[in-house]
C-alpha cells in the first residue's frame, strides 16, 4: 500500500474534528467495547447514537469523543471509518486528491501532486476498499 499511495499520517487530529458522523459497524462496537472493558450494550449506551438504523458515535457536531490532546485515545481500536481515512472516494476526483481534502489534511497536502507509480489514486482507493491492507484493519 505505501508503495502505491505514500500516505503517512501526521497525527494532527484534523480528520477527527471536521467530518461529522463516525459510523460504527458491529465489529467496531465489539472492538471498542473490548478496548474499554465494557459489554457491547454498555459501550453502545455510553458512546453511541442511532441515525437511520445505523450506529455512530454520539454528538457528531463536536470533535470525536475519543480525541484527547489532539490524538486518538483509541487508536488501536479505532473505527473502520477512521482506519480507512483518507482512502474515501469522496476525497478524490479524476484520480487526483481533491483540494478540499488536502486543505484539511497535511499528509494529503504533501502528496497532492499524485503518487510516484503513476497509477490513478482513485483506482488504488477502489482496490484497497475491496481488500484493505493490514495497516487499515
Amino acid at each position: 500500500m505505501k508503495d502505491l499511495f505514500p500516505f503517512k499520517c501526521t497525527e494532527c487530529g484534523a480528520c477527527c474534528s471536521s467530518y461529522g458522523f463516525v459510523y460504527l459497524t458491529t465489529e467496531d462496537r465489539v472492538r471498542l467495547s473490548r478496548h474499554f472493558g465494557l459489554t457491547v450494550a454498555q459501550f453502545t449506551r455510553r458512546y453511541c447514537a442511532k441515525n437511520h438504523s445505523e450506529y455512530h458515535l454520539a454528538d457528531p457536531e463536536s470533535d470525536c469523543c475519543f480525541l484527547a490532546d489532539g490524538k486518538c485515545a483509541v487508536y488501536e481500536a479505532r473505527p473502520s471509518q477512521c482506519r480507512t481515512w483518507p482512502l474515501w472516494p469522496e476525497n478524490f476526483s479524476g484520480g487526483k486528491i481533491k483540494q478540499s481534502a488536502a486543505a484539511d489534511c497535511p499528509a494529503l497536502a504533501r502528496i497532492m501532486v499524485g503518487d510516484a507509480s503513476g497509477k490513478s489514486a482513485l483506482n488504488i482507493v477502489q482496490a484497497e476498499r475491496r481488500s484493505p491492507p493490514d495497516a487499515f484493519r
